[in-house]
């Protein structure tokens, strides 16, 4: 089993979740999809590793996931070892609590005796790398990351502010000043699909780099997450969802679903998750960062749902839709990405489509490109399928008429809705 093709894999695994990191659970399920006959005999472990990642999904990140040093330490290693060695490595994984023999046999005569990994006594919810051995990246670093997103000019800006204000916190810190207002909470607002998650992900670290929090990780949520069906569970699930993020980021997207105007068919405890949630933050206010998402008039009207809640969320970075270039790019990437060659030709039909397509909105911007995506290679199949030879050139290659058209409704005067392909 070579390193580079359990590399390979775990990245798209990784992508597949939309985890900005490779961690260990990738690495596994990469070993899992390449030699699935280690598993024949041993479905429960299966589908234990199954319950950490699902490897099923398509791409979602644009951009590469970074490989964790303990990934890139466990690709390695897995290269020397005989299969009972790897099932010691994976339970190990699967349940860090057992007792194990501090010994990891290599294959014999090989001569190498692989370093062992840490144990983890616990993953963060996010499976990333345990507290005591995080890697933590230098800021500008991880700010690199935040650049190479496409678009969002006024939320890299935003974003880099907030950086700056939060280093000279620390300066005044140090020189025995008073802090000004320069809160870890944040409020997301815009469009679905316009990155709110992938920036959210690497402010977590940025605070992490900064030593503002311990690990940086990053907990997505919803009000599934947090609001129960019977009385008293709200709190529980609350305070249960929140010991998973201490001491990185609690990331709640469409927040105003907390707090419904109309409730149908009895009580609803969201206002309980809501309040809950305040008392947790003031608690773990120095070890824990909560950032809620979701429509710019929702989120006034979440915030003005609870009297504690503005005071928490001082801050907050506005997400504006994709403009038809920054589409045009995104959705390049994703192809590229899949490995295919993308022409002058084809950009130009790419771009044509986001000129007259309506794709901002609810289901619009980065999810619309992936839907773009999908349709391409729909009709890409379509047209291979009906050739008895195909050339391997002609599987990384568009036409233009793989390009679905966007179709104007000349009687309306607007852009319907939809793909037609040539």
């Amino acid at each position: 089993m070579q390193t580079g093709e359990m590399r390979n894999l775990a990245i798209k695994i990784a992508r597949a979740n939309d985890s900005g990191v490779v961690d260990k659970s990738h690495v596994f399920l990469a070993v899992v999809q390449i030699n699935h006959a280690l598993f024949a005999d041993k479905p429960e472990q299966l589908r234990n590793l199954q319950m950490l990642v699902e490897a099923e999904g398509r791409q979602k990140m644009v951009s590469t996931p970074k490989v964790s040093l303990l990934a890139e330490k466990l690709m390695d290693q897995i290269t020397t070892l005989d299969t009972e060695s790897f099932w010691a490595l994976l339970i190990d994984f699967l349940e860090p609590n057992i007792p194990k023999s501090p010994q990891v046999k290599t294959n014999k005569g090989s001569g190498k005796k692989p370093s062992r990994i840490a144990p983890a006594a616990k993953e963060d919810s996010n499976f990333g790398e345990p507290a005591d051995l995080i890697i933590k990246r230098e800021i500008n670093e991880v700010l690199q990351d935040l650049d190479t997103l496409v678009g969002l000019s006024s939320v890299k800006k935003r974003v880099k502010e907030l950086v700056n204000m939060q280093k000279v916190n620390q300066i005044r810190a140090s020189k025995g000043l008073p802090a000004v207002r320069a809160g870890l909470n944040l409020v997301f607002t815009g469009d679905p699909g316009t990155g709110k998650t992938s920036v959210a992900r690497i402010v977590a670290e940025v605070y992490s780099s900064l030593g503002l929090l311990e690990k940086g990780h990053l907990v997505e949520a919803a009000r599934q997450d947090l609001v129960g069906v019977y009385l008293g569970e709200t709190a529980t699930k609350t305070a249960n969802l929140v010991e998973t993020a201490i001491g990185g980021v609690l990331f709640i997207d469409e927040a105003y679903s907390l707090t419904p105007k109309d409730i149908a068919g009895g009580r609803d405890y969201g206002h309980e998750a809501v309040a809950s949630l305040i008392q947790l933050m003031e608690n773990h206010r120095h070890e824990l960062a909560v950032f809620v998402a979701g429509y710019p008039s929702e989120m006034d009207k979440f915030l003005d749902s609870n009297p504690g809640l503005r005071s928490r969320f001082s801050n907050s970075i506005e997400f504006d839709s994709y403009s038809p270039s920054e589409m045009t790019e995104i959705t390049i990437r994703l192809l590229e990405a899949q490995q295919f060659s993308i022409g002058t030709d084809i950009k130009l039909s790419i771009d044509g489509h986001y000129q007259n397509a309506d794709y901002r909105g609810s289901k619009g911007n980065g999810r619309y490109a992936r839907n773009l995506v999908d349709q391409m290679l729909v009709n890409m199949t379509n047209r291979l399928g009906e050739k008895s030879i195909i050339e391997t050139r002609a599987l990384t290659q568009f036409t233009q008429g793989d390009v679905p058209i966007v179709k104007k409704d000349l009687t309306a005067k607007k852009v319907r809705l939809g793909f037609q392909a040539d």
